[in-house]
């Protein structure tokens, strides 16, 4: 039996709209996985390449109609950069994805880069650790002190609350007295 008709016994073509549900078997992600003598690969791979041919270099193939990782219908899938499946991916999984960063800085397109694996970085966060490793100043937001109504401006820690260790020694004092 030729490798072509054994792949397409392994899975049931319907509707052009509909997934092909591959019918072999999976991997434990979800994904089907074809075998060829002592070779395995991703059945959505082997049949995005029989239809279309080879995959390029450098991209990967997207369930871009589906997210269904056991569909092989050539419709639903799309030859894309691992960044750009990452993003859809994290978009899928995460309807309400995270508006700012672990030290409350803001997700904007203007202070959002995406790293080559697609996931996000704070630019602000990057330059200040660009700035303490060149020893240059590291200059945050003012905010006002959490104790005295003060406006400072933290000068080594991005999250301080206080303006002084007098008004961080009040607040500790405060909260021994009403816990």
């Amino acid at each position: 039996m030729d490798i072509a008709k054994r792949f397409r016994s392994k899975y049931v073509e319907g509707a052009p709209d509909d997934c092909w549900e591959w019918r072999g078997k999976r991997a434990k992600n979800g994904y089907g996985v074809f075998t060829m003598g002592h070779r395995a690969t991703g059945a959505h791979r082997f049949a995005w390449e029989l239809v279309n041919g080879s995959i390029p270099d450098g991209l990967e193939i997207d369930h871009a109609k589906c997210q269904n990782r056991a569909c092989l219908n050539p419709a639903h899938l799309e030859v894309v950069t691992h960044a750009e499946n990452m993003r859809r991916a994290r978009g899928w999984k995460h309807p309400n994805p995270k508006t700012h960063c672990k030290h409350g800085h803001e997700f904007t397109p203007e202070n959002t880069r995406i790293n080559a694996n697609g996931s996000r970085a704070c630019r602000t966060c990057h330059r200040l650790t660009v700035m303490r490793h060149r020893g240059g100043p590291v200059v945050h937001e003012s905010r006002p002190c959490e104790v005295c109504g003060t406006v400072f401006q933290p000068t080594k820690h991005a999250r301080a609350k206080y303006c002084s260790g007098a008004c961080k020694v009040a607040a500790y004092r405060r909260r021994q007295k009403n816990p």
